[in-house]
């Protein structure tokens, strides 16, 4: 989602500064849907360059569900083979 989208379809609030794990600095926002969806609220802990180090979203009856990310690796470079996909041998391919 665009930020412009984000600031449409969410009331933002910003709840403080806050160091999360590894020691952190981070922004804590707070975001309400405008609308209805499938959560009640969502909370991002955002680092000074703008990368989410910890989410939080908040469902209608209270269960929250929490991703924190750690040891982050930032504009690392990445084959491309990484991404190659390696059947085993006999498997067989059907085109629709």
């Amino acid at each position: 989602m665009k930020a412009s989208e984000v600031k449409t379809n969410f009331d933002i609030v910003y709840q403080v500064e806050q160091k999360v794990a590894e020691g952190v600095r981070t922004w804590h926002l707070k975001l309400t849907p405008k609308v209805k969806e499938s959560f009640k609220s969502f909370e991002a802990w955002i680092d000074v360059d703008g990368m989410p180090r910890q989410l939080k979203i908040t469902s209608f009856n209270g269960d929250t569900t929490t991703i924190e990310l750690s040891n982050l690796e930032k504009n690392l470079v990445i084959s491309p083979d990484t991404f190659l996909i390696k059947p085993p041998k006999g498997t067989r391919f059907i085109q629709v």
